[in-house]
């Protein structure tokens, strides 16, 4: 296997990790408003609006989305292990 495909795989791992702690910052961000300004509050992210609780929903969802894919890296760029025994 190539030194290429290896790249690949750590650039893709790393952009997930990325995009992980991005979401999970703005789940930490979301979680500091106190519970009295949550329910008037609402983000727009592209043509969309959401309630906080909607907002928080879709980043936990994208936190999931994220770490299922961490978790496919192996299948999608599989590693040949070969063992040398003496």
């Amino acid at each position: 296997m190539s030194t290429e495909y290896f790249q690949r795989a750590q650039a893709y791992r790393d952009s997930l990790l990325r995009l992980l702690d991005d979401y999970i910052a703005r789940l930490q961000e979301l979680d500091n408003v106190p519970v009295d300004q949550r329910v008037r509050m609402t983000y727009t992210v592209g043509n969309l609006t959401y309630s906080w609780d909607e907002y928080r929903r879709t980043l936990h969802d994208s936190i999931q989305n994220v770490m299922d894919s961490l978790t496919k890296i192996p299948l999608i760029f599989p590693v040949e292990v070969r063992l040398i025994v003496r």
